[in-house]
């Protein structure tokens, strides 16, 4: 009988799965490659390096050759890899310790950053307001949110204005947040133009 419910149990958790991805297929395959790069974190990960840059300076041209040739021919084995599915309705393969290491290693740039700092203020001001919306038992409205507030809703769920501008086909760009931008330099072509480009400066405005 317990075989039975959990049996049920799981075909109820598929179909729900199945359709969340079909009416939300964005949103579905973020949280599964987050919590891909999550358990990711427990693998021991050795990076031959003593700084963690995040923006870009004229002392990190050691960390750009490495990140040069990660990937490619140095890329871990296939089980270190997923298919993910870009917001265009194409598949692409995602390799999870890669991504790692460029989420520790790989350098910034000053506009974008400073555009997810400012986005982050209103995030955090649209989060207090959802959960005393909550409290009060209302029924979330986009109309109790700023139009700041909305709008950095969307830059970090990656809808609206920002799904096509945060699609890892676009080159990177300031609307995109740490995380897009770095799914973006998964491809060897972009990552190179973007050390090309950036020389020590900033990049892409």
């Amino acid at each position: 009988m317990i075989k039975v419910i959990i049996l049920i149990c799981i075909l109820i958790m598929v179909k729900f799965l199945e359709k969340w991805e079909r009416e939300n297929s964005q949103r579905f395959w973020s949280v599964i490659m987050l919590l891909a790069i999550t358990f990711s974190s427990f693998d021991e990960i050795q990076f031959q390096t003593t700084q963690t840059p995040t923006r870009i300076d004229k002392n990190i041209a050691p960390v750009l050759a490495l990140a040069i040739n990660y990937g490619g021919e140095r890329s871990k084995p296939e089980f270190d890899s997923f298919v993910l599915q870009t917001g265009l309705g194409k598949r692409k393969k995602f390799n999870i310790v890669f991504h790692h290491r460029l989420e520790q290693h790989f350098p910034d740039w000053k506009g974008r950053m400073d555009y997810q700092e400012k986005q982050e203020k209103f995030y955090k001001l649209a989060m207090k307001r959802r959960e005393e919306i909550n409290r009060l038992r209302l029924i979330d409205n986009k109309y109790y949110y700023t139009k700041e507030e909305l709008n950095a809703i969307n830059y970090f769920y990656g809808t609206g204005f920002y799904q096509k501008q945060q699609n890892s086909e676009l080159e990177p760009n300031i609307f995109d947040t740490r995380q897009t931008f770095l799914f973006k330099m998964h491809d060897r072509v972009a990552r190179n133009n973007y050390l090309k480009f950036s020389n020590g400066k900033a990049s892409w405005s």
